[in-house]
């Protein structure tokens, strides 16, 4: 390749690269399929502990954790996506993932965090969030191809939300 042809390439990669938006994307799995969330809404991350179960809650909510004076609910990502449950000698190795969304901290209880990568915001496909049934795809943004890997994006608010839709207020 001649070195005119090699500069122009660059340029083209650079001007691309100046058009994108980047954001850091928190991998994690869950019954060994990869889910992200994008690491602005991540505080940080944890080992499971034992909760404090509240009666009647729904049935998603393991419980609530005092982290550093501050009472958090504890989210069973297994639950909330109806995925199958760990099972009980796995709990104790599961990850706990703070995460803030609207103003309200949560732990979302995951098998564990695998990565963090570097997204463009242009290569998320937004089709996963059009197909699957309304519950399940609310919580879906999209899908993001990473090589090999197929990670689905999912949507915060939604998850957190009592029913499920996010609040608009």
């Amino acid at each position: 390749m001649d070195l005119a042809k090699a500069q122009e390439q660059a340029l083209v990669h650079v001007e691309d690269a100046q058009h994108n938006t980047f954001d850091l994307l928190v991998v994690f799995e869950l019954c060994g399929q990869e889910y992200g969330l994008m690491a602005s809404t991540v505080r940080e991350i944890i080992r499971n502990r034992s909760t404090t179960r509240v009666p009647n809650s729904n049935k998603y909510i393991d419980g609530v954790i005092n982290l550093r004076g501050k009472i958090i609910p504890i989210f069973s990502m297994f639950r909330r996506l109806n995925l199958t449950e760990p099972e009980a000698e796995e709990v104790k190795h599961l990850t706990i993932m703070v995460v803030e969304s609207e103003g309200n901290e949560a732990g979302l209880l995951v098998t564990r965090v695998t990565d963090v990568v570097k997204l463009a915001v242009e290569d998320i496909n937004h089709t996963a969030s059009r197909i699957g049934n309304q519950h399940s795809s609310k919580f879906i943004e999209g899908t993001v191809s990473l090589g090999n890997r197929l990670i689905s994006l999912l949507r915060l608010p939604p998850l957190l939300a009592e029913d499920g839709k996010a609040r608009t207020s």
